[in-house]
């Protein structure tokens, strides 16, 4: 968890420092929801001493101020609190996560965008995370959900 906070810090500074470009339009909020597929076949489990390591690819489905589809640069990596054995007891679901993840978006207005995302899961299956935004838009956004099948984000947006 302490490496993902380091990782997560590192880009949200590279983001404040670095806009070569400058923003050529004042922030916008943006809000909305999205609903997560995952690939068929492309979960992997791996266990690593008490915990599990899922790897799994998706396409998540954006509307609202984002409109448009995104998949998974590499999969995603959800790192359970508990071994594999209990996850799959478990049905995956009762069980405290981390994740994080990146995404190529390409929205309907052509819009191009790469979404670095990060987050925890509950034990209620309440995901809370982080979305930051980089491309013709940039922006941080929160989200927040049913771990790995819908939810909503809400942020400011700068077009780049």
């Amino acid at each position: 968890m302490r490496k993902l906070l380091i990782l997560f810090g590192s880009v949200i500074g590279m983001l404040i420092l670095a806009n070569p470009s400058g923003a050529s339009s004042p922030p916008v909020l943006a809000s909305g929801a999205y609903t997560v597929a995952i690939v068929p076949g492309t979960a992997e489990l791996v266990p690593q001493g008490k915990q599990c390591i899922v790897y799994v690819e998706t396409r998540t489905t954006y509307t609202g101020t984002l409109e448009g589809m995104s998949e998974t640069v590499g999969p995603v990596q959800v790192r359970f609190f508990a071994t594999c054995e209990e996850l799959v007891a478990s049905g995956f679901t009762g069980i405290r996560s981390v994740s994080r993840a990146e995404e190529h978006f390409v929205g309907d207005d052509g819009t191009k965008l790469t979404l670095l995302l990060v987050g925890r899961t509950d034990t209620e299956g309440i995901y809370q995370g982080t979305i930051v935004v980089q491309g013709d838009l940039q922006g941080v956004l929160r989200d927040e959900g049913a771990s790995g099948v819908a939810g909503t984000y809400e942020g400011r947006l700068v077009r780049r």
